[in-house]
């Protein structure tokens, strides 16, 4: 008897189909149908995919469940979508955020600073990572006057580094950092030249 084989989509077809879904999904979400949204990342995360991809995949349909204000099932997808993104990486950056942020809505106060810590954490260690939102918003929650020694010279860390991926004129004023954190945050939204 023939073995029966599943055809295996490549890389490229896994990615086509991976967008085509989620537009499908963001479609419904403007129409207010989540629930169908939802059913459409279901299906696709039903396949076999890579993991940068399922990441991904899990990221979208954690965003659309935090939409609708099912936090623990966002946080549930967040976290495995963490598990399988790239370590030190600008995904991973986007993932704490999202977690600090459904903490935040829990009402965790403890959980979110520790995700906005670890965004920090991930911007000082990765490549390419502006992490002027992170540390915006643990210095909103910490407070600028309460950080340890040990957190300024993270974010000092991250300043530095950011600072220098926009290629912001001048030096940061380090004695401002919620000031700094504003900047960074204009600058990362311009084009670069």
């Amino acid at each position: 008897m023939a073995d029966l084989q599943v055809p295996v989509m490549s890389y490229k077809e896994t990615v086509e189909s991976m967008y085509e879904a989620m537009r499908k999904a963001l479609a419904l979400k403007l129409q207010k149908d989540y629930q169908a949204a939802l059913s459409v990342m279901n299906d696709f995360l039903s396949q076999n995919m890579d993991s940068e991809q399922r990441s991904e995949a899990l990221g979208f349909r954690a965003d659309l469940k935090e939409e609708v204000g099912q936090y623990e099932e966002a946080a549930k997808d967040y976290l495995a979508a963490l598990s399988l993104s790239q370590a030190e990486s600008y995904a991973q950056y986007t993932i704490e955020l999202s977690l600090g942020s459904i903490s935040e809505k829990l009402g965790i106060r403890d959980e979110a600073l520790s995700w906005y810590q670890k965004a920090l954490l991930t911007c000082a260690k990765g490549v390419g990572i502006a992490g002027g939102a992170a540390l915006k918003i643990f210095l909103e929650l910490k407070g600028e006057n309460r950080i340890t020694e040990e957190e300024k010279a993270l974010c000092n860390q991250v300043v530095e580094k950011s600072w220098a991926l926009l290629r912001i004129p001048g030096e940061p004023d380090l004695s401002n950092l919620k000031a700094v954190s504003e900047t960074l945050i204009h600058w990362a939204g311009k084009p670069r030249t």
